[in-house]
Order: structure tokens, then C-alpha cells, then sequence
């Protein structure tokens, strides 16, 4: 018999994204209405509050008839914490407007794709899983494309006029300007298929991302280390503390990075000598990660570190979730396999190792099949439907993990970890 969660402190790190807590506040809100809607419990969101410079935080209240065969009817309380990093993003949003900064963005990614590639970073990930590899290169791939048929729109054009016979009976000057029409007209259709392509799978986003990552894994970001530090400290302090039941340290798509490297210096901090005895369960939920976007980097040494410090404790419960139809991120695919701690997981048992379980949110239990289709035909949303309601109840539920009577550990005992999913290596 599990024990029910009164009290419950969630500490939540977002993706690379400039947004603030009051969007992710709005967010929670909104769609905690709706999943409350579809799931028949009751969830009252309080308002935001700032605890600091860099922590923002709200309460939810969990209150409703059992969900399932283990959970009580009893209140669950939540402090939800939001971890900011969003200034850092911001400071690292590379901006686009004047030709120079379009020009000195070009280099600076076409540098970072480049060291990707030559670092071996690239043929790393490939292992893992090949979506997102596709997802980060594909932006370069498109340019490169763009450029050719660019360049090679004049001659061609010219070469194919003189082969239909079109510019027998014409000027050089009406040549001229034929080709440099057609080149105009090609060109314009080449801006409209990047644009279309930019609008469905915001790749300038993914870039952006891609470059911090090299920036971070350089130690070229002033004030990170120093802020997931801050951030680990909250952590330890709320578990040492002892008024919560559970504490649970969520991160989605790169803020699984921050989250990880946060939780480590958490595990490192030092111990507070009137801290009570050890009650609160400690849980890490990463959703739609791209961890080894960082920890293969061969220059990323300290966060392989971390990664494998968590792998080899046993007093956390991690649960890794990724949906094999978000090309965003790593499906099924162990975090801390990069760090060299990964290990043979007990899928068949469900029991816990030192390895996080990985599970899918099976999304597609949690719409129509019509409402599906459509969500998976906009990749954004798609990569952000993890912490968004679902239209059908489910397995998987945001809400009810984050703000629920069940601890994490309770939660998911008796799900299997997926160990032998190989659709996406190349490498198997």
C-alpha cells in the first residue's frame, strides 16, 4: 500500500525558450482546467508569487474521487517552483535584424555544425537515435540546398532556354533579363518553402538551442554554473527540510540538462546538520529530453559526471518520458548512456535500478485519432504536449504526477521500462 502524498514540492526547469514563469504560471492554469475536465478530479491553482530573483512558484491543490485502484481521496497540497533561466536564454537569443547580425549568426552556426560534426558528436547521437540528429542538421542541410540551387539557377536557366529555343530569336540583353527573372522567381520559391518549413517546425528555435548547447558545452554561458548551483541548493533544501512528502524535479526538452546538472550539485551540497531524518521522496521526471545533445560533446566532461553520479544513486526514482513521435527529442534512449553509467535496466520486473525507467506518454491514447493526426502535423506542439491536457483520459497525465496524491516512485512501480526499442538507432 502506497503512501499518500500530502504535501509535495515540484521544482520545474523549461526548455530553451525566452518565456518566463508567468507563461508557464498561465499555462499550468489553463490546462490544468482542461485536464481536470477530463480527468473528474478538482485542481485549484494559486496565484504566482516571486520567492527570489531566480524562483517564482504558485500552489496547486489536488482534491477528487480516486483516479485509479491505488490512489485515496485524501488533498494533495503542491508547491510548484519555477526555476528561472529564462533571463540566461534570453541574453543567448541570437537576434536576426539587421543584415550584420544575420551574417555573424550564419557563421557562428555554420561553426557550431561543423564542430558537431567534427567533434563526432553527430555519429554519437546517430547511435542513440536518428530523428533528432535530423531535426538539428537539417536546418544546415535546407541552407546548403538553397545555396546551390541558388547559384545554379543562372546557368541552368540559360542552358535549359537555349536547349528549348527559346533565346534563339532574343538580345543578349532580353537573355539577360530572362535569367535573372527566372532567378528572381526561383529564389522567391526557394524563400517561400524555408518560411513554410521555418512556421511548421520552427527551426530557427532548434538552432538557437543547438548553439547554446555548444556555447554551454565550451563553458562559454557567464552565470550558468552558477545558477544551477543556486538552483541545486533549493533542491537540497526542500528535501533536507522535511515538511514535504516528495519532492520532484521536472524538466522538459533542454531544461532536462538543467535539471540533471541542478540535481547533481543538490547531491553535493553539503548536509545541514539540523536537517530532519530522511522522509521525502526525491523524484526526477524528464519529458522529451535531449540530453545527449550535450553529454555527447567530447569537451562535456563534468556534466557526464553528473549525469552518471544520479545514474549510480539509489535514492532517486527517475522517469523518463519521450513519445517516439516527437522528433525533438531521444525516444527511448538512456540519458546517462553517454556517461558510461547506463547499465541492463529491469524492464521485465518494473522494479527501480539506478537507471531512469524509460516510458512513452502514449499521446496517442490521449486524443481522437482525427485530433492526433492534427497534433502530430505541428511538431511544436507535439514537443510541448507533455505538459499540456490531454482530450481522453489516460496513463499518462501531467497534472496528476506534478499535483496527484501518488509519489512518482508509487506511480509508475509496475510500468515496464522500454529497453529493446531500436526503430530509431542506426547503429543496432
Amino acid at each position: 500500500m502506497s503512501k499518500p502524498v500530502h504535501r509535495r514540492c515540484v521544482i520545474y526547469f523549461a526548455g530553451f525558450d525566452p518565456n518566463g514563469s508567468s507563461h508557464y504560471h498561465r499555462k499550468y492554469k489553463s490546462q490544468a482546467a482542461l485536464q481536470s475536465a477530463v480527468s473528474g478530479y478538482s485542481l485549484e491553482v494559486g496565484d504566482r508569487q516571486k520567492l527570489g530573483l531566480h524562483l517564482s512558484a504558485w500552489s496547486v491543490k489536488f482534491d477528487a474521487a480516486a483516479t485509479s485502484a491505488q490512489e485515496t481521496t485524501e488533498s494533495t497540497h503542491t508547491d510548484y517552483l519555477f526555476a528561472q533561466w529564462d533571463d540566461i536564454v534570453r541574453a543567448h537569443w541570437a537576434r536576426m535584424g539587421t543584415l550584420g547580425e544575420k551574417w555573424r549568426w550564419l557563421k557562428t552556426f555554420l561553426a557550431t555544425q561543423l564542430f558537431f560534426i567534427r567533434d563526432g558528436a553527430v555519429l554519437r547521437m546517430l547511435r542513440l537515435a536518428w530523428p533528432p540528429v535530423v531535426a538539428l542538421v537539417a536546418p544546415l542541410l535546407l541552407l546548403l540546398a538553397v545555396l546551390v540551387a541558388g547559384l545554379a539557377t543562372p546557368a541552368v536557366s540559360w542552358w535549359a532556354f537555349a536547349a528549348w529555343g527559346v533565346t534563339q530569336a532574343a538580345s543578349l540583353w532580353q537573355k539577360v533579363a530572362l535569367t535573372i527573372a527566372t532567378f528572381l522567381l526561383i529564389s522567391g520559391l526557394l524563400l517561400w518553402l524555408v518560411r513554410s518549413l521555418e512556421r511548421k517546425f520552427h527551426m530557427l528555435w532548434l538552432m538557437r538551442s543547438y548553439l547554446f548547447t555548444y556555447q554551454q558545452a565550451h563553458g562559454l554561458v557567464p552565470g550558468l554554473d552558477a545558477r544551477l548551483q543556486e538552483l541545486g541548493s533549493v533542491i537540497r533544501r526542500n528535501v533536507d527540510d522535511g515538511q514535504y512528502d516528495e519532492v520532484l524535479v521536472v524538466g522538459h526538452s533542454s531544461g532536462a540538462i538543467m535539471a540533471t546538472a541542478a540535481l547533481a550539485y543538490a547531491l553535493n551540497g553539503p548536509t545541514d546538520p539540523q536537517a530532519k531524518p530522511r522522509r521525502t521522496a526525491l523524484g526526477l521526471v524528464t519529458l522529451g529530453q535531449c540530453i545527449p545533445m550535450l553529454s555527447s560533446v567530447s569537451t562535456a566532461n563534468a556534466f557526464r559526471a553528473q549525469l552518471k553520479q544520479i545514474a549510480q544513486s539509489h535514492n532517486i526514482t527517475w522517469v523518463d518520458f519521450c513519445a517516439p513521435s516527437d522528433g525533438c527529442c531521444f525516444a527511448f534512449v538512456d540519458p546517462t548512456a553517454p556517461s558510461g553509467a547506463a547499465g541492463a535496466a529491469d524492464g521485465a520486473s518494473g522494479a527501480y535500478s539506478s537507471q531512469p525507467k524509460l516510458l512513452s506518454p502514449r499521446l496517442q491514447t490521449l486524443f481522437s485519432a482525427p485530433d492526433y493526426q492534427q497534433l502530430c502535423r505541428h511538431r511544436f506542439d507535439l514537443h510541448f504536449q507533455y505538459i499540456h491536457a490531454g482530450k481522453l483520459r489516460g496513463d499518462y497525465d501531467y497534472f496528476a504526477i506534478t499535483a496527484g496524491p501518488l509519489d512518482l516512485h508509487s506511480r509508475y512501480a509496475s510500468a515496464h521500462s522500454v529497453t529493446d526499442y531500436k526503430k530509431f538507432r542506426l547503429f543496432s
